[in-house]
């Protein structure tokens, strides 16, 4: 019964390993990787992803100048909708582009708050499209473990127009929250089996008014696990922290738990899960709410199936060379010839009186 336990084990991890490498599929914003974290994967050369993400995070923003509002005053939520595409140029190399739509809005405690360096003294509802992401990444597999593989990536965030804020006061008379200037990312990204994990560095672009902005430099792991076939178990954590900026945000860690479904070998998949603000989660627990989530579909192309080994032939059996010995029966030496009969003329005397021969008739 051991044994067989030990073989299903076995089956089972290595049926992880395989899948865990095989199925792919991009994040939320056109890389290929788990929700919102890219990993040190591409796709395949010449095949095409898509991706549609819808999710929602629950922030807080910073605190407005000479004041010291309570945090749980300068909470609002981040709603936003994103489609991407990707396509992997090498075997290595692979550019992706993702545009999409997203909601500012103040929670019911608000005071006032920063979003973005942007002053807001009010209730407040902005609406606005995201800013193109284009970009591109490239990766390196190890030949001594061919599980182990890094990347490296960069992208720009390219605005396209200006968003529609409903408030009834923004600071230097701006109707828009994210910037019109470019934001530049950079980043790295090394997965071992099923564990990835990144560190990036976002480069902010100011607002017209010369309000700076803060950059963002970011750490996250993440696991990608199978648990069957079909389904994978993802998580992720990360540490977002704004780096200067003229009002910044507050730095906050991100949770995220779900899971993804692929449609048979279609290449397509659903995903689905949860997020928590984890500085919300310790400071305030669930009141107010610090959950929030995110729901995909994606499609990157199912990799084909790995050749089948090469049977090598054995070698054909040696010949075998039969060797009779022939066995040598010495003959035997003739026999001696028989001693030649002689004849003698001598006389021949007996004793006398008797039959017997004398000695000398003997010799003779």
């Amino acid at each position: 019964m051991k044994v067989k336990r030990a073989a299903l084990l076995g089956l089972l991890v290595c049926l992880v390993g395989a899948t865990a490498s095989a199925q792919l599929a991009p994040n939320n914003q056109g890389d290929i990787g788990l929700f919102t974290m890219p990993t040190a994967d591409s796709p395949q050369a010449g095949h095409w992803t898509f991706g549609l993400y819808g999710w929602k995070e629950q922030l807080i923003a910073g605190d407005l100048a000479f004041t010291d509002t309570e945090i749980r005053r300068r909470l609002y939520s981040h709603w936003a909708f994103e489609g991407s595409l990707g396509i992997g140029l090498t075997e290595h190399w692979s550019a992706f582009a993702s545009a999409g739509e997203e909601r500012f809005e103040s929670r019911g405690g608000w005071t006032g708050g920063s979003i973005n360096s942007i002053q807001i003294r009010s209730h407040f509802l902005a609406d606005e499209a995201r800013k193109i992401r284009i970009g591109t990444k490239y990766n390196f597999f190890s030949e001594a473990d061919p599980s182990f593989r890094v990347a490296i990536w960069g992208a720009g965030n390219i605005p396209i127009s200006q968003s529609s804020i409903k408030k009834d006061e923004v600071d230097a008379d701006l109707d828009h929250i994210k910037s019109r200037r470019t934001d530049w990312e950079w980043g790295f990204a090394a997965t071992k089996g099923v564990l990835t994990g990144i560190v990036s560095y976002q480069l902010s672009g100011r607002h017209d008014n010369d309000i700076r902005v803060a950059n963002r430099l970011r750490f996250g792991v993440g696991v990608d696990v199978p648990v069957v076939p079909l389904v994978h178990i993802i998580g992720e954590l990360d540490r977002t922290i704004l780096d200067g900026g003229d009002f910044p945000e507050e730095n906050y860690s991100m949770v995220l738990a779900g899971a993804r479904f692929f449609i048979g070998h279609s290449g397509w998949a659903v995903s689905a899960g949860l997020n928590a603000n984890v500085d919300m989660l310790f400071k305030h627990g669930f009141g107010p709410s610090p959950v929030g989530g995110i729901v995909g579909v994606t499609y990157a192309a199912w990799p084909p199936p790995p050749p089948p080994p090469v049977i090598v032939p054995a070698p054909p059996p040696a010949a075998v060379i039969e060797q009779k010995t022939e066995v040598v029966v010495p003959t035997p030496p003739p026999a001696p010839p028989a001693p030649t009969p002689k004849s003698t003329r001598d006389e021949i005397f007996f004793d006398a009186g008797s039959a017997r021969l004398t000695n000398i008739a003997k010799a003779i």
